[in-house]
């Protein structure tokens, strides 16, 4: 039984909140719009990490995380392995924010100013951070991720793997 029944806003079932991504994948197939909802929950973060690395400085990952979770469930059924749905998904990402990227024409990550370590000894710490952010969006594009969903999202090394579809 349902510890949570009765609950407001803790109507889904327990079940779904424990399942596997395959699990999950299979029952939103078949139209349970629970299942989707808990992918959705489950890699939000690392869509909105995946979007920002590929994305302007400026530019709010929001609406290509949104599109890339429309494109994900109109193409579901072409997934062929429900466990290897977070890669799928977050290559989707990756995919609809370049495209983005590229039709703004805006992101040049090499246009920024780079902070000097060796002069920082003034700077504020919103400086360095500005710095050490503009550094970051000088990285190639896949390490750039990696390192967004590492220490911004704080995953661990493994669930970074496994976004960019690495195997450990």
């Amino acid at each position: 039984m349902d510890d949570r029944a009765g609950v407001p806003g803790e109507t889904e079932p327990m079940v779904v909140l424990l399942s596997s991504d395959g699990r999950l994948v299979r029952e939103a197939l078949r139209g349970d719009p629970p299942a989707f909802e808990e992918l959705v929950r489950r890699y939000l973060r690392k869509a909105h990490a995946v979007a920002r690395a590929h994305l302007p400085r400026e530019a709010d990952p929001e609406d290509a995380v949104q599109e890339a979770f429309c494109q994900a469930l109109r193409d579901l059924s072409r997934l062929r392995e429900g466990e290897s749905f977070g890669p799928w998904f977050l290559s989707i990402v990756r995919n609809v924010a370049r495209k983005e990227s590229r039709r703004t024409g805006r992101f040049d990550p090499l246009e920024v100013d780079p902070v000097d370590p060796r002069s920082a000894g003034g700077l504020e710490w919103s400086d360095l951070r500005a710095g050490l952010w503009r550094e970051v969006h000088r990285l190639p594009p896949l390490l750039r991720e990696a390192v967004l969903i590492y220490y911004h999202e704080g995953n661990s090394v493994r669930a970074v793997a496994r976004a960019q579809g690495i195997s450990t």
